[in-house]
């Protein structure tokens, strides 16, 4: 049985290529081909027939001869057949040559002269078979037009060279990390020529290919290499897929074929699935015996994983992220790396990190490329932490209070080039988000700069600039107490841009509660803590800014109203001595 799922399809009534995956085995496919020869060259013999009954045409044994001629000269022209996968069956050109006795070289070459040999008679007449150890090769296939034009002609060079085998190059023999013994095979190849990696840089997956050709030479001349047409390729590769040129006919108009000799002869042919099909009692079996093999595999994998989900203790937050370093834009020199350092609060603020997560780590170098005028170095360097947050003991009497710590993420580019001259290029920080999900963000970045242009022309000639001595700087030091932060006469400029992209994953038992919460009127109380944690600082800037123009504000509107007051006074005062001046 061969139970055949179409994956693809080009081309409905053309020679295209279609794709077909099976899990059963490729032994079991059965292909039936019908030929018949339709050109006007075999009207000529009827003609014949007719004249040497022309005398007994009016009587009706005349027409029952002439019907029974006829009948004799369509099945000579027609031939169906139906092959098995990789049978062997040979041509008149091929049983003509193996059945003499000579000193055939090849293993195949003595078989197929002792096969020859012991057949009385072929099976077949126009139609026959190459399998996959013969030494057919498609030229259509493998030429190489140098040109699109429909008319172009291949060269016998060309024709030559698409008839060679292309068989993977030999390494070199030579000695291995100055040891004197060479394996047999080596799959490292440490110069590899530009042949071999045009030829190996994909994957190429073992197939077999299976011909279906027909012999469509004159009966009266001897058939040569020119006479043998390809109805059918087939070629199975070790996924299960198919590939079969050109398609089953199915109910569709059968193909055509014609000759390149003089008389332009044309063959239609058909191609019919003849494997056998699977009845209901086999499907039931089949379909059983996979439900059965993916339970166990379910089983199996559900005893590996465990039945209990994991949870945080009662009371304790996860935060678990994913980051990545895309990608780093327009800065000053090339050959850049990445420094990132996770920064988790105190124990005393309630945080604690998983001591196996990396809470720091440095990209590799990567050199940058021209895009859209930027030059942009690409890493793709994947991090992760993961860490735990539980509520202070002497905060649990202040209810609900907003974190105000939270884990940040701070990062250093630097350059370093073939003379070993190492530059800082520029640091950026981030908090990160307490929102779960996906966030892409785009960070500038900055780098100190020194009193003199001595600091420029040593980064320039030998390398070394300012740089910080504690990446925290580039947010809030951890070692600062006070409650403002100067950072007057610190000269920074900016350099380039650093892309990161985050996923953030939160975990705590009283998510499990919330919606109970919610419909009971309560307050989410982990949701409140979380709510405006990443943006506590900014949002206090924006109060704080806020309550300093209004009072600027309540300030010029008193001093308006004062100056409104005054104006008004002195306009009074002007009158009154106006008219007294009149009286």
């Amino acid at each position: 049985m061969l139970a055949i799922l179409m994956a693809g399809e080009t081309g409905t009534m053309d020679f295209g290529t279609v794709f077909y995956r099976s899990k059963d085995s490729i032994k079991n496919l059965k292909i039936g081909v019908h030929l018949k020869k339709v050109t006007s060259s075999s009207i000529v013999p009827q003609a014949v027939i007719e004249q040497k009954v022309g005398s007994k045409a009016s009587t009706s044994s005349g027409m029952h001869e002439i019907r029974r001629q006829q009948e004799m000269l369509s099945q000579r022209e027609e031939e169906n057949f139906t092959f098995h996968w990789q049978q062997k069956f040979y041509s008149q050109r091929e049983f003509d040559m193996y059945k003499h006795d000579r000193d055939w070289d090849g293993v195949i070459e003595r078989k197929y002269h002792s096969d020859v040999v012991n057949l009385s008679e072929r099976p077949n007449r126009r139609l026959f078979t190459y399998v996959n150890h013969d030494k057919f090769t498609n030229q259509k296939e493998n030429l190489q037009y140098v040109t699109t034009s429909p008319n172009e002609v291949p060269t016998p060079l060309a024709v030559k060279v698409a008839n060679v085998r292309r068989r993977r190059t030999a390494t070199s023999s030579r000695l291995i990390d100055g040891e004197g013994i060479t394996p047999k095979v080596n799959i490292v190849d440490q110069k590899p020529s530009t042949e071999s990696r045009r030829r190996n840089h994909v994957i190429v997956t073992p197939e077999q290919t299976f011909y279906i050709m027909a012999d469509l030479s004159e009966k009266d001349k001897e058939p040569t290499e020119d006479d043998e047409y390809v109805l059918c390729t087939i070629k199975v590769d070790a996924n299960g897929v198919i590939t079969m040129k050109p398609n089953f006919n199915q109910a569709q108009k059968p193909y055509k074929i014609e000759t390149d000799r003089l008389g332009k002869e044309v063959y239609l042919y058909t191609l019919q699935n003849c494997s056998n099909a699977m009845n209901h009692g086999e499907k039931n079996r089949e379909e059983k015996m996979y439900k059965e093999l993916y339970s166990r595999h379910s089983q199996y994998l559900s005893s590996l994983v465990g039945t209990e989900f994991e949870f945080p203790p009662l009371g304790v937050t996860r935060l678990v992220m994913y980051g990545e370093i895309v990608s780093a834009r327009n800065f000053e020199y090339d050959d850049l790396f990445v420094r990132y350092i996770v920064h988790v609060p105190s124990r005393e603020q309630g945080w604690n990190s998983v001591s196996g997560g990396s809470l720091a780590g440095v990209t590799q170098t990567c050199i940058t490329k021209v895009e859209n005028r930027d030059n942009v170095a690409y890493f793709s360097f994947p991090f992760e932490a993961e860490m735990f947050y539980k509520k202070p003991v002497a905060d649990e009497e202040d209810g609900d209070r907003i974190i105000n710590s939270w884990p940040k993420l701070f990062f250093e580019v630097c350059s370093l080039d073939s003379w070993s001259r190492f530059r800082p290029e520029g640091y950026c920080a981030i908090t990160i988000p307490n929102t779960p999900g996906e966030h892409v963000m785009e960070l500038n970045c900055w780098r100190p700069v020194g009193p003199s242009i001595v600091s420029n022309l040593r980064r320039f000639f030998i390398g070394g600039a300012p740089e910080l001595d504690d990446l925290t700087y580039t947010h809030i030091p951890s070692n600062f107490q006070g409650s403002r932060l100067s950072r007057f006469g610190f000269k920074t400029e900016t350099s380039g841009s650093l892309k990161v992209k985050v996923n953030v994953l939160l975990q705590s038992q009283e998510f499990c509660f919330s919606k109970t919460a919610k419909r009971a009127g309560k307050k989410d109380a982990l949701m409140t803590q979380l709510g405006s944690t990443v943006d506590y600082t900014q949002i206090r800037a924006v109060i704080d800014a806020f309550s300093k123009a209004h009072e600027r504000m309540k300030t010029a509107r008193e001093n308006a109203l004062m100056n409104l007051k005054e104006l008004s006074l002195d306009e009074t005062t002007t009158l009154a001595a106006e008219e007294m001046h009149q009286q």
